[in-house]
């Protein structure tokens, strides 16, 4: 670990989790534990304003396309293909022609890594692959495109969000939390002689999320 990330990872978090924050990083090629947050969509949010040349909509995948050729945007032609094929949609916010942020919402289990897919409760919009571009960070673009994007997803037919976020993650917790969304459960899934073992708690079971692997859906309630 580079020392100096690690003094700010201290001075940021404190003790304790710094702690669970080099546990798990020692344990990540064998064990993955997430929190699963989940949020019931707002009706009537209240929506920020934005300047006139700043719009958040379902990209397309001519624009998907378009941005995935700066590499910085991790929007590979064959994600996004097999994305929008499956139905997922990504919202994003565009300020003028230029991707700015975005996250991908999915109305059925999904790819994961590894193998592995998850999958959760009917009514529930799964997020995943939230990204803000490295020059408008710490602008909150995230709770923004969350915000302009619950009354596309409520017309759609879902209730609430759902998604996963790795336990020592602590700066995308604090946002998701920051957005409105609790901590339902855990899930995850240990490395072991080249095979995944899912497994998860009552809770994320209550919501209908686990990761689960295709050719053996049985290994997801191990």
């Amino acid at each position: 670990m580079n020392f100096r990330r690690a003094v700010e990872d201290y001075r940021s978090w404190g003790l304790l989790r710094f702690i669970h924050l080099c546990v798990m990083k020692l344990l990540r090629r064998r064990l993955t534990l997430c929190g699963i947050y989940a949020r019931t969509l707002s009706q009537n949010p209240v929506l920020p304003d934005l300047p006139g040349n700043r719009d958040v909509r379902i990209a397309t995948m001519e624009e998907l396309t378009e941005a995935g050729k700066d590499p910085v945007y991790d929007l590979g032609s064959e994600f996004i293909h097999s994305a929008i094929g499956k139905g997922d949609m990504c919202i994003a916010l565009f300020e003028d022609d230029r991707l700015l942020a975005y996250y991908w919402r999915a109305a059925d289990k999904t790819p994961h890594v590894r193998g592995l897919w998850a999958e959760f409760g009917p009514g529930y919009c799964y997020n995943y692959k939230a990204f803000t571009h490295p020059a408008f960070r710490q602008q909150r673009l995230q709770q923004i495109v969350a915000t302009w994007s619950d009354p596309l997803m409520l017309q759609r037919g879902f209730a609430q969000s759902i998604g996963f976020i790795e336990t020592h993650n602590f700066a995308s917790i604090k946002s998701t939390e920051r957005r409105g969304s609790r901590k339902v459960g855990y899930a995850g899934y240990l490395q072991l002689l080249g095979k995944s073992f899912p497994f998860r708690s009552r809770g994320a079971k209550r919501h209908g999320f686990r990761f689960f692997i295709p050719s053996d859906d049985s290994a997801a309630d191990r």
